[in-house]
């Protein structure tokens, strides 16, 4: 799991309902600018010797169902699976939405001026691990809800899979091929959000990929058929 950063410190924010977006992290205090408001809780996903690709494949898988990421360290493919109910005291940031529910106005200014947290990732050379907190960028009034900016690629992905009508278990079968039968599919999809699901995930997610990554590295190594030259008589 992510470090807990410190565990004698009274994090100013609650989950409560957000309305029409769901849950939504809010402040119980004024909070100032600069000053920590949580930190995203999940499972580090450190994954230095998979491509780009398979990494984000184990997050995902990880998460069990359309899941909260975010990246840690792009050079050693280290991604941080968000859990997605609070498990630990201030590690809620995962549940932060964004300013926006379309992301269709980010070039508008108030968008942007409603964005009142930024994440602040820092490496623990000690534990050899990350911690990725979330600070007030502006003043954040008592009751005011935490907003953040996911950015342009979250949402050009949420809403190509809303336009296609793309499921959770479609996902997992179109981008994990050798996750072949219901039974396999289900086991991600499951909605098992406790400590145990998420460990039980994780053992079958590397084997699922590392299947994967070597099924793939065997159909590039294959030498392209070519067609044998014609005989005349």
């Amino acid at each position: 799991m992510a470090p807990e950063p410190n565990v004698d410190y009274e994090y100013p924010v609650e989950v409560k309902d957000a309305g029409e977006k769901g849950r939504g992290v809010f402040a119980t205090r004024q909070i100032e600018k600069g000053e920590i408001c949580c930190w995203y809780d999940g499972i580090v996903c450190s994954c230095p010797d998979f491509t780009p690709l398979a990494a984000n494949i184990f997050a995902i898988l990880v998460n069990g169902t359309f899941g909260y990421t975010q990246s840690l360290d792009d050079e050693k493919r280290c991604i941080l699976a968000g859990f997605l109910q609070p498990i630990r005291k201030g590690g809620v940031a995962q549940l932060c939405n964004d300013a926006s529910t379309t992301y269709k106005n980010r070039n508008n200014p108030l968008y942007k001026k409603r964005i009142n947290v930024d994440h602040d990732i820092h490496y623990l050379s000690k534990e050899d691990t990350y911690v990725c907190l979330f600070r007030a960028r502006q003043r954040i009034k008592k009751g005011q809800e935490l907003l953040y900016s996911y950015g342009a690629e979250y949402w050009e992905i949420r809403n190509k899979r809303e336009e296609e009508g793309e499921t959770f278990e479609m996902m997992i079968r179109n981008i994990v091929t050798n996750i072949t039968t219901d039974d396999m599919v289900s086991f991600f999809a499951d909605n098992d959000f406790t400590l145990k699901g998420y460990v039980n995930r994780i053992t079958a997610a590397k084997v699922f990929v590392l299947d994967l990554i070597a099924e793939r590295q065997t159909a590039e190594q294959q030498p392209e058929a070519t067609a044998s030259p014609s005989q005349s008589n």
